[in-house]
């Protein structure tokens, strides 16, 4: 195929498509992709999510939205590693609309007579889902590394310089964890045990190495896989990298699927498109995990339970370096991140036929999630909340390679990956231009000046809260919004008590603030509990509008 000139601004060589399960294929779209055998995988297709088609008047291209902003934002910095899975006519779409040729699609399962019982078809996303994760073990088994993302996720920084670091080098898989409000507390060190990451083992050992440890996990332990990253074996842990723990877990999370699809076809199982819920991946892994998960005799954990690890195990970095670079605010940056534990387990294959490896529920300033609300009238807010204005700074996006406009207020630099969870495309839009994240697509972006002036250009805000929010005085961040379609500098202020705002300003109409739609409307009756979850996005579900 001779590809267009644009094609080489993908990054990478150029890949022209072609359907995964043909000889080759895989094979040819890893090489061209992952030439460093590190690949960022993604996947878009049909969006018909029953859980979301009837909020989103954007649906049908939510999912495309969400995909080339990660790329725009993977592109500012200087990673072009990645690999779209999605169906035949997008992926020709992609190619021809936005010169895309980082994409293909696959005929596994098409014609499974299973499928016709949950009244799933080509392209659904609750089928690409599994197929993603089918493809990844591939991956894996060749020798390569996987990044694997959904697409409404932002990255501050260059996620690799972390996941090759110290403190996470001892996992074979970093995943997402789900926590707050309902789902349970963040992790936490009671006491540490064993303070600090034992060397790495010998090549021939077939145990991994002790790991820092503040004891046992009485919460809840929920995988988010919306961000996961799988690492392959070297070579020496057997035949091709095979056989570990962290690949049981990825090719079970597709076979459960595949079987759900056969018991389907036999009429075993009450498959209906009502039910279709029961095929969603994420519970599907977190099942897998918990019946592959073996206990630590040394580290006195039985098999179901989770270690807490503290976030001073090991430094972050393998040399010292953070996004920021500026060592007075990097040791700030450290200083927070150390303080953040989190989860750890042991998986097997079953029967213990093969190697034990470990995961690590991320900790969230690596993988967290972020939340969204609408506010009117910003101005008003900060003077409610007794916040200071007068010295809001103008930001721009910083200048250079590989650099990305961090996180907003007390999140800046500290913050790597935020996981807008089931995020409104118009939502998210215009926070990303609140933020200066959308600073990709190369225009200038207007300077004001800097205090309350950075605040009377705009009549509305964007209210950012994050779940990492609840280990620092800060309660969220509250941003002013761009006055019209053009760029325009960043202008946040933090916030570190929300309280006011659930009681007052509410009755002021348009003079006062007030939490408000997607749409523009008022939400008055939600505002007391809406700011109360805010403080470390407790309940993502409710963000969503």
């Amino acid at each position: 195929m001779d590809f267009p000139p644009c094609a080489a601004s993908t990054g990478n060589s150029p890949f022209e498509g072609g359907d995964l399960e043909q000889p080759g294929v895989l094979e040819a779209a890893l090489a061209a992709r992952a030439p460093n055998r590190e690949l960022i995988f993604l996947s878009v297709g049909d969006t018909r999510d029953h859980r979301r088609q009837y909020k989103d008047p954007a649906l049908r291209t939510i999912s495309q939205d969400f995909l080339l902003n990660l790329l725009a934002n993977l592109k500012q910095l200087e990673l072009h590693n990645t690999f779209v899975l999605t169906t035949q006519p997008l992926c020709r779409q992609l190619q021809k609309v936005h010169c895309l040729f980082a994409c293909g699609w696959t005929s596994l399962w098409e014609k499974h007579p299973g499928l016709v019982p949950w009244g799933l078809r080509p392209g659904d996303m609750f089928l690409m889902w599994a197929q993603q994760w089918h493809y990844i073990a591939r991956a894996l088994l060749l020798g390569y590394s996987v990044l694997r993302a959904d697409t409404d996720v932002y990255l501050a920084e260059d996620p690799y310089l972390v996941l090759h670091g110290p403190l996470l080098a001892p996992f074979s898989m970093v995943v997402q964890q789900d926590f707050g409000g309902p789902l349970g507390g963040r992790p936490r060190c009671e006491r540490v045990l064993v303070p600090l990451h034992a060397a790495a083992p010998s090549l021939s050992s077939t145990d991994p190495a002790p790991i820092g440890s503040c004891g046992k996990h009485h919460g809840t332990a929920l995988l988010n896989i919306g961000l996961v990253y799988v690492r392959a074996a070297p070579p020496s842990a057997g035949s091709n990298g095979g056989g570990g723990g962290v690949l049981a877990v990825i090719n079970g999370t597709s076979q459960r699927f595949l079987a759900q699809l056969n018991t389907a076809r036999t009429g075993a199982s009450p498959a209906q498109p009502q039910h279709v819920e029961s095929l969603i991946d994420q519970p599907l892994m977190r099942e897998v995990v918990s019946s592959l998960s073996v206990a630590e005799p040394a580290a006195r954990k039985s098999a179901r339970a989770w270690m807490v690890v503290p976030g001073s195990a090991a430094p972050v970095y393998a040399a010292s370096a953070c996004a920021l670079r500026d060592t007075r605010a990097c040791q700030a940056v450290a200083s927070q991140r150390a303080r953040t534990a989190f989860l750890a387990q042991l998986v097997q294959p079953h029967r213990g036929r093969g190697r034990a490896e470990r995961i690590a529920l991320a900790p969230d300033w690596l993988f967290g999630r972020g939340c969204l609300l609408h506010v009117r009238q910003p101005m008003a807010l900060l003077q409610a909340t007794s916040t200071a204005y007068a010295n809001t700074q103008c930001e721009l996006p910083p200048v250079g390679p590989r650099r990305a406009m961090p996180a907003p207020g007390p999140a800046v630099g500290v913050l790597v990956a935020t996981h807008f969870v089931y995020s409104m495309a118009l939502k998210r839009k215009r926070s990303f231009k609140a933020f200066g994240w959308d600073a990709a697509d190369g225009r200038n972006r207007t300077r004001y000046p800097t205090g309350m002036a950075c605040w009377r250009r705009a009549r509305k805000g964007i209210l950012f809260g994050h779940t990492f929010f609840a280990q620092t005085d800060a309660k969220a961040v509250l941003c002013a919004m761009p006055s019209g379609d053009e760029p325009e500098c960043a202008c946040c202020a933090t916030l570190k008590n929300l309280e006011p705002a659930a009681t007052s300003g509410l009755q002021g109409g348009t003079d006062g603030h007030s939490m408000m739609t997607t749409g523009g409307h008022a939400e008055r009756w939600m505002a007391s509990r809406a700011t109360k979850l805010q403080e470390g996005c407790q309940d993502y579900q409710m963000f969503w509008d």
